[in-house]
């Protein structure tokens, strides 16, 4: 499953997945007047499934962003891939207690406003996300995207209401790149 973010609604809750908001940024963006995002991805031995995500972050038009990689201590070559990378702006590999460690890892090291996590084998629906995405982020505890997911290589939209809803909560889920 890849999951594939290609547009933000706002939503009202902050226990589940979506681009979290950290609190006050640590560093302005650059130019000063975006949000700062800190993108993060978790790995471990994904070699393959790395590569695809990387890529689509380092694709980005964007630059008002930094990039996290924690992995897990993998011994597939994924450590050895992440040192070569070109756009990482913090990583490690070492063994980790699971998913949910390696990811409140990379939460504490992270310097943006927002974080969203984009695993091992997740990719952004396109190289302009970003830049769609950041001009949105106005304050809200949480963001979510319009999920596009890959099955059996047919690409399906993901549903996602509007607005968010108690309802929604209880009879279905925000999508999560875990």
């Amino acid at each position: 499953l890849q999951v594939l973010m290609q547009r933000l609604l706002p939503a009202r809750k902050r226990e589940t997945g979506g681009i979290l908001r950290k609190g006050k940024a640590r560093r302005k963006s650059h130019n000063g007047m975006k949000k700062k995002v800190t993108v993060i991805t978790v790995n471990l031995n994904n070699l393959e499934g790395l590569k695809r995500t990387a890529e689509s972050v380092i694709a980005q038009t964007s630059r008002d962003f930094e990039y996290i990689v924690i992995d897990g201590g993998s011994t597939d070559g994924s450590r050895e891939y992440i040192a070569r990378l070109p756009r990482v702006d913090y990583w490690v590999s070492e063994p980790d207690k699971g998913i949910y460690n390696a990811m409140n890892k990379a939460v504490r090291m992270a310097q943006g406003e927002y974080c969203i996590f984009m695993n091992s084998g997740d990719a952004f629906f396109a190289p302009d996300v970003l830049d769609q995405v950041i001009p949105r982020l106005n304050g809200g505890d949480f963001y979510v995207g319009q999920p596009m997911l890959m099955r059996d290589d047919q690409m399906e939209r993901g549903h996602m209401p509007d607005t968010m809803t108690l309802e929604f909560l209880l009879e279905d889920s925000i999508n999560h790149q875990c």
